[in-house]
């Protein structure tokens, strides 16, 4: 564990070392999708999230198993993988555990993996604005089901 009390993440990329975009084309180099995991009451469910930035194109993750690395993995991977390679550019991700296997949805899913500086969620504004979205929508309930 690290000194704020997060799980380190073996041999992560920071957002700070993404390539700087070309000036004539600004999206090159940036991080073109953006994921976290919005997890619900008491630790018990949980839906992970990928934004296209400049589209705004939104895709849930289905983890109905929990979301250990390893889960998280394997459909993080699956999902990229239906996304048309030029939206598998990058991909940002804040600095939570489920992360922790990483290097394997890299290889799998073909796409370059950063990670968020801590406390800075404006290096993925796009999807701290779409998960506000996600969950009133649902009609918070902690279970992550929409409300009745």
């Amino acid at each position: 564990m690290s000194q704020e009390g997060r799980a380190d993440i073996p041999s992560k990329r920071q957002h700070a070392r993404r390539p700087k975009p070309h000036p004539t084309f600004p999206g090159q180099g940036f991080s073109l999708t953006e994921g976290d995991l919005i997890i619900g009451r008491k630790n018990l469910s949980a839906i992970g999230t990928l934004v296209e930035r400049t589209t705004n194109y939104t895709m849930l993750l289905h983890l109905p198993d929990g979301y250990t690395p390893e889960l998280v993995r394997d459909a993080l991977a699956a999902k990229i993988k239906t996304l048309p390679d030029v939206l598998r550019a990058s991909l940002t991700w804040d600095q939570g555990p489920e992360m922790g296997k990483w290097k394997q949805v890299s290889v799998d899913a073909d796409i370059d993996i950063y990670f968020c500086d801590p406390h800075a969620p404006w290096q993925r504004a796009t999807n701290e604005n779409t998960v506000s979205l996600v969950v009133a929508r649902l009609g918070w309930s902690g279970r992550l089901v929409p409300a009745a």
